[in-house]
């Protein structure tokens, strides 16, 4: 999820332990403790690509350091404002319970969370809710900024805040739904036009909930398509083939297993001008562009460099424009 809408999930929490007397401390400090899983990204661009990725929304979003680590951010709040054993447990519940915010709602994105770790190298992910999705944040931004900056009565801001917590798990609830219907629909779809459906994705676009791609694994390559309009009752696939010869030459190297763990499956080989380039088919964005993120591949003596094309998600005003259009039509 994008890092306001942590923020401000974090905030929601801490107003409601918040007490007639606390002010703006809870909302800080659960604001605070609703982002800090990922300050994990401060390092990534020291990291190889391979091992960037994959430490993204790993053990900074593990379950075992968010038991170890959110009691310790309790202790460090209670010390700073010299509290007693009895406010450290009201900072233990609102450190605790936006910082576990943060990692259940990574879990509904795409790019997958090591909530296991390290004992289990599942990336979890769901692929409900877009990371740029403005009906979910838009509305959470918008009562944020009422029980914050405007309602001065401490029971209004408390519902407030308290509606931002049920806004968010009923637009969850909902994308999950629409993710069923998706699927089913696409599934239903395959059928009539013979395609062999061995997995299906489908993710979200950018913006809402409302436009899904859609990809089919159908052994020798991918069908992939675009649902503007969840209700809708069909697509127009394009096939990718997979080209798996173009990665034989990489398979011994621990990275490339890295990558290909990553993308868990999820991926395509292109070749251009010589040089192969591997493709993640998971994440969309508003563009018509076959390929969002690619990893180009070269072998240099004994080693294997892995480069990274940034993730761009294409959010212009013509693609805007014409992602609007497309629902209506």
């Amino acid at each position: 999820m994008d890092s306001l809408t942590h923020i401000l999930t974090g905030a929601a929490i801490g107003q409601l332990y918040s007490g007639e007397k606390d002010r703006s401390r809870p909302i800080i400090w659960g604001a605070i403790a609703g982002t800090v899983p990922d300050l994990d990204t401060v390092f990534q661009p020291f990291i190889s690509p391979e091992s960037s990725m994959l430490f993204h929304r790993g053990f900074s979003h593990s379950l075992l350091l968010w038991a170890l680590c959110s009691p310790l951010l309790a202790l460090l709040i209670n010390r700073i404002y010299k509290g007693d054993r009895r406010s450290y447990f009201k900072w233990l519940k609102i450190s605790a319970t936006a910082w576990l915010s943060h990692l259940l709602l990574d879990l509904f994105n795409t790019y997958g969370t090591g909530i296991f770790e390290p004992f289990s190298h599942l990336r979890v992910a769901y692929d409900a809710v877009n990371v740029v999705d403005l009906l979910y944040l838009i509305p959470v931004l918008l009562i944020s900024v009422l029980y914050i900056f405007i309602i001065k009565k401490h029971i209004a801001k408390f519902m407030f805040a308290a509606s931002v917590l049920v806004f968010s798990i009923l637009y969850i609830a909902g994308s999950v739904i629409t993710k069923i219907t998706v699927e089913t629909t696409a599934e239903i779809q395959c059928i009539r036009e013979n395609i062999c459906t061995k997995r299906i994705l489908s993710s979200p676009l950018p913006l809402s909930n409302l436009a899904w791609k859609v990809v089919i694994d159908s052994g020798e390559g991918y069908y992939t398509g675009t649902y503007y309009g969840f209700w809708k009752k069909r697509t127009n696939f394009n096939y990718i083939p997979k080209n798996e010869y173009l990665g034989k030459a990489f398979e011994d190297y621990d990275s490339f297993k890295k990558l290909k763990r990553f993308t868990k499956g999820w991926y395509v080989f292109e070749q251009t001008d010589g040089k192969v380039c591997l493709y993640d088919l998971r994440f969309s964005s508003l563009s018509r562009e076959k390929y969002v993120v690619g990893f180009p591949l070269e072998i240099k003596g004994n080693s294997l460099k892995i480069g990274r094309t940034s993730l761009n998600r294409h959010i212009t005003f013509k693609n805007i424009k014409d992602y609007y259009r497309q629902l209506i039509d």
